[in-house]
């Protein structure tokens, strides 16, 4: 029968935590309201009058168990069947509100290292940097002890305030507890229990349908599969394999990076269902579940394991070979993303490398198609201009940045930088057309041209233009637009009535956060910005070059030249960095 129990009677159990869960995924959101929930409430002495927490589902451990498990065998043991996330979020709360003097007992069947570090936690995390991302349970526990002293900086910063909030938590808060009988199945009451609020796409279920007690002979094997599970969540965790492979990481957080593989594993077993099968599995949240119950009853847990293992081994294999880890990261990275399953058929291990190799270009060639190069006029034939032609600029210059790092050793791109940085286009040298209305940016671009370009013109060489730009940055009145052309005049010579700013050859990719800040910058200024890079950004080896004008037939290296020397030679070098990697985009 199900009892009332305060938070201070759970307190001295030990709990256990089965191997067919998933580990703590709690985000910062649930920790905050479920301190303001426990925090707005009001106490009043009435044994009626508490806050009461959704049921903690349990098992009593027989000794035999105890044993197995490694257990206290002369202490209260539980095996939780349903409360994990609110019982660890409960755990850390006590640890950091009470500097370690209180916490509650939890192991876990298939991650014994996520008990030590639940146990020696650094519970005066404070800053983001500290968040511990070598696996799942370690970022998401870190990152809720940071949210935890947020909250307790913000809304318990006195001792007095957090002895009244404990007495809250210990003796007001409660929980459902609802034991099972030991006869049942835990794997089936989980279920039973979670089947209607799992997110993740049933990734939990799905789990519990590998790890169930009937599938195995022994207790190695079902910890053998659990923990190979653990390895593979583990290994995504490693942000630069994770980006390589995902096209859209902000629908991924950390606790849902399994779901990408079990997703795309599904719809490439899809093409061997019949019409029938495909209708029973369905199309909503819980498709997954449903595909991998089937596998298993059609199949046998383990041909349907030894696939998520083989196809998760190959893209190891992949991201570990260079050529084949930037060709896929474009694939994976362009506008138009390549599924896995495609890629996976691709692969013959009986097939010599290159074979391999030059199917990923012959897909390359495919995202490029009606990009053509004009090898006399040293052009491609796409500008600036229509959402469709900068997405084929953006893949062009993506995949000339990927081929530049593929052909240096131990520099490989950096996919998760790319897409956390949400890498712009930007002209190199910006267009006077483009007008600068705010004040404030007029001044910062006089005070840009004084201190960029000192070499090109300065207080003896045209003191006139020198002294109004001082002026205008000092408030003395001015019109802008007249004295930025006399400017830009000094620094590029005479204007070319032909000079198009909107060709491949004046764009590069750039981080958000530099492009935006420079966006209207001179050539010069992005030039320093970049080559000091005071935030450490991650400037893709092409773009850096372009800035620092690495190329052999770079002119004047102080200025972006208008007559078309630079931009045409721009656009020769990544025509050639790409043609010469065998990717043989049209010429004409």
């Amino acid at each position: 029968m199900p009892k009332i129990k305060p938070i201070s009677q759970i307190l001295t159990a030990n709990y256990f935590i089965p191997a067919y869960q998933r580990g703590y995924r709690w985000e910062n959101k649930q920790v905050r309201e479920l301190l303001d929930d426990i925090n707005s409430f009001k106490p009043n002495n009435n044994n009626n009058n508490w806050y009461c927490l959704q049921p903690l589902v349990v098992m009593d451990l027989s000794d035999n168990q105890k044993i197995d498990y490694k257990m206290p065998i002369n202490e209260p043991c539980f095996e939780v069947i349903d409360g994990q996330q609110r019982l660890t979020t409960i755990c850390l709360i006590l640890k950091v509100l009470t500097k370690n003097k209180e916490c509650i007992s939890i192991k876990y069947q298939s991650r014994p290292n996520s008990q030590k570090f639940l146990n020696d936690i650094d519970i005066d995390i404070n800053n983001s940097n500290n968040l511990d991302e070598t696996n799942p349970d370690y970022y998401c526990m870190t990152s809720a002890i940071l949210e935890i002293n947020n909250w307790k900086n913000n809304n318990c910063n006195t001792l007095n305030a957090q002895n009244l909030f404990l007495d809250k938590l210990k003796q007001y808060t409660k929980v459902i507890w609802e034991p099972i009988q030991q006869n049942n199945n835990p794997i089936t009451a989980f279920k039973r229990l979670n089947i209607g609020k799992v997110p993740l796409n049933g990734v939990d279920l799905v789990k519990s349908l590998f790890l169930q007690e009937t599938n195995f002979n022994n207790q190695n094997e079902k910890l053998a599969l659990a923990t190979e599970w653990y390895n593979i969540e583990t290994q995504l965790m490693d942000n630069d394999f994770f980006y390589f492979i995902c096209p859209n990481p902000d629908n991924f957080n950390y606790s849902e990076r399994f779901a990408i593989l079990l997703d795309e594993i599904m719809k490439d077993g899809f093409n061997q269902l019949t019409n029938v099968q495909k209708e029973e599995i369905g199309e909503d949240d819980y498709c997954i579940f449903r595909y991998y119950q089937y596998k298993i009853v059609q199949d046998g847990y383990k041909k349907a394991w030894q696939i998520i293992l083989d196809k998760f081994n190959l893209l190891s294999v992949w991201r570990d070979n260079q050529d084949w880890y930037h060709y896929i990261g474009f694939l994976r990275n362009c506008n138009n993303p390549e599924p896995l399953r495609n890629l996976w058929a691709l692969w013959n291990p009986n097939n010599q490398q290159n074979i391999f190799s030059n199917s990923l270009k012959d897909l390359i060639l495919r995202k490029l198609n009606t990009i053509i190069y004009n090898t006399q006029e040293q052009k491609f034939n796409l500008e600036y201009g229509t959402s469709s032609q900068r997405k084929k600029i953006r893949d062009l210059l993506l995949l000339f940045n990927i081929i530049s790092h593929k052909n240096e050793l131990n520099n490989p791109f950096l996919f998760h930088k790319f897409r956390v940085y949400k890498y712009d286009l930007e002209h190199i040298d910006s267009f006077t057309e483009q007008r600068i209305l705010d004040i404030d940016h007029q001044k910062e671009w006089c005070g840009f041209v004084l201190n960029d370009y000192q070499n090109v013109f300065n207080q003896n060489s045209n003191p006139n233009l020198w002294q109004r730009l001082n002026n205008f940055i000092q408030g003395y009145p001015a019109q802008f637009d007249l004295l930025r052309n006399e400017a830009l005049s000094e620094i590029n010579g005479t204007p070319n009535v032909n000079y198009n700013p909107h060709r491949v050859g004046n764009l590069a990719l750039l981080p958000a956060p530099i492009n935006r800040a420079y966006k209207n910058a001179p050539f010069l200024t992005k030039r320093r910005v970049i080559q000091n890079n005071p935030q450490n950004h991650f400037v893709p080896i092409g773009t850096l070059n372009v800035f620092l004008k690495n190329f052999n037939w770079a002119n004047n290296i102080q200025v972006w030249d208008h007559a078309d020397n630079d931009i045409n030679s721009y656009e020769e070098l990544i025509a050639l960095t790409i043609l010469n990697d065998n990717i043989n985009i049209p010429r004409q």
